[in-house]
């Protein structure tokens, strides 16, 4: 007997889990509609400065001190920022806009969660987001009973 093992429809997902899946496609519908989302090809880089900081509101993943710099630095449209995951709109190399998707790593999760909790956000330094490392293929398990 084969069993699939990335296959999630016999799994049942714990109702907070869902909940969070769907306020973050709620969130990425709002602000960038049907445009699809892909995977950034190469580390988004940011480095915030005062005046992104300074109109910055905490809890607010539109316009949080992160999202106000990828605006100003890439020319971007909409920008949001969650605890996981940043998405972009950006022009790529045929000037089409397309939404880019980076994992956001823990130690500026923790930064944003500062930010929100009131806390000044560091600036001066490079934030960068890397890459989504490549999906793991599909493995297969084989089952003697």
């Amino acid at each position: 007997m084969l069993i699939n093992t990335t296959e999630r429809t016999q799994m049942k997902i714990p109702k907070k889990l869902h909940s969070q899946i769907r306020g973050r496609q709620n969130a990425v519908f709002q602000n960038f509609g049907n445009m699809p989302v892909i995977d950034g090809t190469d580390p988004l880089r940011l480095q915030p400065t005062p005046e992104d900081a300074n109109g910055a509101i905490c809890k607010s993943p539109t316009e949080c001190v992160l999202a106000r710099c990828a605006r100003r630095m890439y020319g971007s449209t909409a920008v949001v920022f969650l605890k996981t995951s940043c998405y972009v709109d950006m022009l790529d190399a045929d000037d089409v806009r397309r939404v880019h998707r980076w994992p956001v790593p823990p130690h500026v999760c923790t930064q944003l969660k500062n930010f929100d909790r009131g806390m000044e956000f560091k600036i001066g330094q490079a934030i960068i987001l890397p890459i989504r490392p490549p999906r793991i293929p599909t493995l297969w398990l084989i089952v003697c009973q």
